[in-house]
């Protein structure tokens, strides 16, 4: 079971710059067998064109986690049972909450048609995240993403 809601803004000409700008601002909420997981966060994004179909994004991310159990049998003495969980998840719960914060740079390849309904294009985005500005967590993450669009036929 979960939950999410998000609000989002973008002002794709900051300043009058071709440099948009933009905030997310969100909470999660998870509910597992044992144990519920909520996550309160925002992000304050950049992005600047370099070509037409190329463009890099920089954002900063902050997020607090929070762990608790859920469901467990209490333990003869009346404390917290542990709900058969893993020692990741156990060690979670007692250090919670967790503060994320995180810096990213992103490139984006684009070349789409139309984003809203594409018939043609490439799209490929790498991103690099970087955690321990601050905060509990410290890692680096990378992702990327691709898609590639053609239209198979006019009839469909």
């Amino acid at each position: 079971n979960s939950r999410d809601y998000s609000i989002s803004f973008t002002e794709p000409y900051f300043l009058g710059r071709r440099i948009a700008a933009g905030f997310d601002v969100f909470q999660q909420t998870r509910n597992y067998t044992h144990y519920d997981s909520e996550t309160l966060g925002a992000t304050v994004r950049f992005g600047l064109p370099i070509t037409d179909s190329i463009s890099t994004q920089l954002a900063y991310n902050i997020a607090q986690e929070k762990y608790k159990y859920d469901d467990c049998d209490d333990n003869d003495d009346g404390t917290q049972g542990d709900c058969d969980l893993s020692q990741a998840i156990k060690d979670g719960i007692a250090e919670s909450p967790w503060l994320k914060s995180s810096v990213s740079l992103g490139l984006v390849y684009n070349t789409i048609d139309d984003m809203k309904n594409p018939h043609e294009g490439i799209y490929i985005n790498g991103t690099t995240e970087v955690a321990g500005l601050g905060g509990d967590a410290k890692w680096v993450k990378l992702t990327g993403r691709a898609s590639v669009y053609q239209t198979l036929s006019e009839q469909l």
